[in-house]
C-alpha cells in the first residue's frame, strides 16, 4: 500500500475543513431558523433595482441584495430568493454528508495506489475546485 502524497493529503485537509465550515453554518442555521425553507418568488417578484440600505449580504457590484429597506422580511430579488431557500440548512447539510464519504473514498483510492490512485488523484482537485476563493486554497491545486 501507498502513502499519500503530502500535496493530497494537504488537498484532503483543506476539503475536510471546508465540509466542517459549511456544516456548522448549515447547523447554526437550522438552529436560528429551522428549515426547510421555501420561498414564494415569482419571475416577477423582487425589483430589479437594489436600492442601497441596510443589506445583510452585498453582491459584487457593493450593492446590498435586500431591496425592502423599510420591511421586516427579507425582500430579495426572485433570483437570489430562489437560490438562498434552494439552499437551505438540510440541503447544505446532506451535501456535506455526501461529501465526506466522497472524500473518504477518494482518501482510500490514493491510499491504494495504483488505477484506483489515478482516478482519486483527478478527482480530488475537482471536489475542491468551488473554493478556488478561499484564502488556504493553493492554485498549485487548479485542474
Amino acid at each position: 500500500m501507498e502513502a499519500v502524497m503530502p500535496d493530497e493529503k494537504a488537498m484532503l485537509q483543506f476539503w475536510q475543513a471546508r465540509l466542517d465550515e459549511t456544516a456548522a453554518l448549515a447547523q447554526a442555521a437550522s438552529e436560528a431558523d429551522p428549515a426547510p425553507w421555501t420561498t414564494d418568488a415569482t419571475d416577477s417578484g423582487g425589483t430589479g433595482i437594489r436600492n442601497r440600505g441596510s443589506g445583510l449580504v452585498m453582491a459584487a457590484d457593493g450593492e446590498p441584495l435586500w431591496d425592502c429597506e423599510s420591511s421586516n422580511s427579507l425582500c430579495m430579488t426572485a433570483p437570489s430568493a430562489r437560490h438562498v431557500a434552494a439552499h437551505d440548512p438540510d440541503r447544505a447539510l446532506r451535501h456535506v454528508a455526501a461529501a465526506r464519504a466522497r472524500l473518504t473514498q477518494l482518501a482510500d483510492a490514493l491510499a491504494a495506489g495504483h488505477d484506483s490512485y489515478d482516478l482519486a488523484s483527478t478527482l480530488l482537485p475537482l471536489e475542491i475546485l468551488a473554493w478556488a476563493d478561499h484564502p488556504d486554497y493553493r492554485q498549485e491545486w487548479r485542474p
